[in-house]
């Protein structure tokens, strides 16, 4: 009987963790949506940003690359197709940041401390991953064409992107376990 007692607290702990986690994660993905309806207008100058540095970026690497407008690349392609890229604010990698954010944030038991530490490496990476994406996206388009660029990045990229968010996530959960980190409950109410 003790037995069966411990066990339903077992489960009754791990079912108000389970709960507190997916309220974090519903409260801290709010910012997406944020995004979602006003991210064209607030991000332009991030996308101008991104822009300019796939530009240099291809540019350095020799492609005949020019900048049309602050957001759109214009690629001359080897097989002398004209392709423009728009950078538009979905592709700043704004959405695999707030992922990674609202996971880290929405995970219970674990210090605030630490949970500043793998954003302030986790939110730059991903960022810097975004950006070889778009250049890795451009090259494909230069080599391939333009038919190859589309699929590379709208199947692709548009899907690895948050399982590369996930996965970071998970790597630092399991590196915090594999190291004893778990710390004490924070309330960060």
């Amino acid at each position: 009987m003790v037995g069966l007692l411990k066990l339903a607290d077992q489960t009754s702990e791990h079912l108000r963790e389970t709960v507190l986690f997916l309220t974090r994660l519903l409260i801290f993905s709010s910012p997406i949506l944020v995004f979602v309806f006003w991210g064209q207008f607030l991000l332009f100058p991030l996308r101008s940003a991104v822009s300019s540095l796939i530009f240099h970026l291809t540019e350095i690497s020799g492609l005949p690359v020019s900048l049309s407008t602050p957001t759109t690349l214009s690629l001359l392609c080897e097989n002398g197709e004209q392709v423009l890229l728009s950078v538009e604010w979905q592709c700043i990698g704004i959405l695999s940041m707030s992922l990674f954010l609202a996971l880290v944030m929405a995970t219970p038991s674990i210090a605030f401390k630490e949970k500043v530490k793998v954003l302030i490496i986790g939110e730059p990476t991903l960022f810097f991953l975004n950006l070889l994406r778009i250049y890795v996206t451009a090259l494909c388009g230069y080599y391939y064409g333009v038919q190859t660029m589309l699929f590379i990045h709208k199947v692709m990229w548009e899907a690895l992107m948050p399982l590369i968010a996930i996965a970071a996530w998970l790597t630092w959960l399991y590196s915090l376990r594999l190291h004893g980190l778990k710390n004490e409950k924070v309330n960060l109410d």
